[in-house]
C-alpha cells in the first residue's frame, strides 16, 4: 500500500510530467527542439528526472 503522501508527490510529479510534455511537443511543433536550445534540454531532462523519481518510488511500495 502506497503511503497518502507518496501517492500525492507521485500524483503532482504525473501532472508535472504532462505539463512539460506538452511543453515540449510544443517546442517541436514549432522546429526549435534541438539540443541548442537550452530550454529544450532542460525541460526533457526535468522530464526524465520526474519519470525516474516516481519510477523508484512506485517501486519502493511494491
Amino acid at each position: 500500500m502506497i503511503p497518502p503522501e507518496v501517492e500525492m508527490k507521485i500524483q503532482a510529479n504525473s501532472r508535472h510530467i504532462k505539463s512539460l510534455a506538452t511543453r515540449i511537443h510544443q517546442l517541436e511543433e514549432m522546429h526549435l527542439a534541438e539540443p541548442s536550445n537550452a530550454d529544450y534540454v532542460e525541460m526533457q531532462t526535468q522530464q526524465k528526472k520526474l519519470v525516474d523519481e516516481n519510477r523508484h518510488l512506485l517501486e519502493q511500495y511494491k
